[in-house]
């Protein structure tokens, strides 16, 4: 969990916004208007990320530009699902943290919110 939260912070401009270490980190956005938590609990049985669809279950992010932010990436350890694809104009592409969570990177055409 921690290495995550390190992997999130370097290469994805996350931050600490609060942690217990060992037990769960809050990591916040460049904006710190989103806030997710990554949370270990030993009781309870672990996910198999790496086989889990990521249809199923992933994280997006929006980047400014595609290439350098997914050449960033790969080469930090993290691997191509699909790669990058149109959808109504906007350019998205999936991705596995080192990980096994899949990651959804998406360059937007009109971004959602201003």
């Amino acid at each position: 969990m921690d290495a995550m939260a390190d992997w999130y912070c370097t290469h994805l401009a996350m931050t600490i916004a609060r942690s217990d270490p060992g037990k769960k980190v809050f990591l916040a956005d460049e904006a710190g208007v989103v806030v997710f938590e990554l949370y270990a609990n030993e009781d309870q049985p672990k996910l198999d990320l790496a086989e889990t669809s990521w249809a199923a279950l992933h994280i997006a992010f929006v980047v400014d530009e595609m290439k350098p932010v997914l050449d960033a990436l790969t080469a930090a350890g993290a691997t191509i699902e699909t790669p990058p694809t149109d959808a109504a104009g906007d350019t998205l592409t999936m991705l596995r943290d080192p990980f096994g969570l899949a990651l959804q990177l998406v360059e937007r055409k009109t971004p959602i919110l201003q």
